[in-house]
């Protein structure tokens, strides 16, 4: 990831210090466990989120692996092949055929769902090409992500105007607005936008977690490690500064 200006890499102390700390605690007995573990193995990123909110509509996949989406609609990111209006009750997400839903997310105008296949769809709103298909255009309908085909995607993150995905390999691709460094694409440039997936530039070669917010991405590396780039102005790098 970035190493200078704006969109250099931050690594939270705090949560090294945290790690030191934490052994030195005296051992407490485990209370039976009272929930079932969704599953994975140590070190392995995995993604089983059944319900996802955007900032005006929702979406829950249902136990057959259909899902169904409800509120706002204007940029079509309920996915039921409409526009411009809002679901009150719920819509069928209109899925490709022999596709189901293992898991969803999504940003303020748009959704992404990582199917059965291992392959990501996206839908809703496409300013700054979030929806990683090479276009701009709004789509109503699950659109495939222009993905390495050989690779599955096991997990994303959803920013506000850009994804990024960790593919089955460990590598992390990102697509989207970049104007604050958010991709971490090119060292020390901001592209403006991405309009198909770019290999992101990340301190190791594999990544085991990502999340984006309002212009900024953070994933947690292979060596336990945060890692943050892009936009920094209220400190959202964790480095004690605003640049």
């Amino acid at each position: 990831m970035r190493e200078q200006g704006v969109v250099r890499p931050k690594m939270i102390a705090g949560l090294l210090l945290l790690s030191m700390v934490l052994p030195l605690m005296p051992a407490v007995a485990a209370a039976p466990a009272a929930t079932t573990p969704l599953g994975g193995s140590h070190g392995t990123a995995f993604d089983n989120v059944s319900l996802a909110s955007g900032q005006g509509h929702t979406c829950a996949i249902e136990k057959d692996g259909s899902g169904k989406c409800w509120g706002a609609n204007y940029y079509g990111q309920t996915g039921d092949g409409t526009y411009r209006n809002h679901k009150t009750t719920t819509t069928d997400v209109q899925l490709p055929a022999g596709k189901t839903l293992k898991s969803i997310d999504a940003n303020d105008e748009q959704t992404c769902g990582i199917m059965n296949t291992g392959e990501l769809y996206c839908w809703g709103g496409n300013g700054g090409g979030r929806l990683g298909d090479g276009t701009t255009t709004e789509r109503n309908l699950p659109q495939l992500v222009s993905l390495p085909a050989h690779l599955d995607v096991v997990s994303i993150g959803m920013g506000s105007g850009h994804t990024c995905a960790i593919m089955s390999n460990r590598s992390m691709w990102c697509w989207g607005n970049d104007g604050s460094g958010q991709l971490s694409y090119e060292d020390n440039i901001q592209t403006g936008s991405q309009l198909f997936p770019v290999m992101s530039h990340t301190p190791t070669d594999k990544v085991r977690a990502v999340t984006g917010g309002q212009d900024f991405t953070c994933i947690i590396s292979h060596d336990y490690e945060v890692w943050c780039t892009g936009y920094n102005a209220a400190g959202q790098l964790g480095d004690a500064a605003t640049t």
